[in-house]
């Protein structure tokens, strides 16, 4: 579910799972989310901004007065609440969202897409509109 009070613009190669939530509750502003992150399944995004190659895990939250910058990590459940710009690379993880910085910069999800590009097809019959 996308909800709005301001737009929200969604860059190219993002993967957005079922049960995700992502909501711009700050009116008149844009929520630019950049390219190629992964929301996970019941993540819940309500950000200043996202940029590129960022991975939600499920069921994080991301509160509105947050802005996620390149080749960030949420791991599963973590909370993000107060007012804070992320580090770029940085992994949050555990119950007490413990922080350290990446070694190596988070790789695009790429493969996952290209993946679900060829099986979604046989399981999902999508009707192309004719010209």
């Amino acid at each position: 579910m996308i909800v709005f009070l301001g737009s929200i613009v969604i860059g190219d190669g993002n993967l957005i799972e079922e049960q995700v939530t992502i909501i711009n509750t700050h009116p008149g502003r844009v929520l630019v989310i950049g390219h190629c992150n992964v929301f996970e399944i019941g993540a819940h995004v309500e950000a200043i901004s996202i940029d590129s190659n960022n991975v939600f895990e499920a069921k994080t939250f991301i509160g509105p007065n947050v802005v996620v910058t390149d080749g960030c990590v949420v791991g599963a459940i973590c909370r993000l609440t107060g007012k804070e710009k992320l580090t770029e690379n940085i992994v949050i993880y555990g119950e007490k969202c413990s922080r350290r910085i990446a070694f190596e910069k988070t790789a695009p999800q790429i493969l996952q897409l290209d993946f679900l590009a060829i099986i979604l097809p046989n399981y999902h019959h999508m009707k192309v509109k004719s010209k």
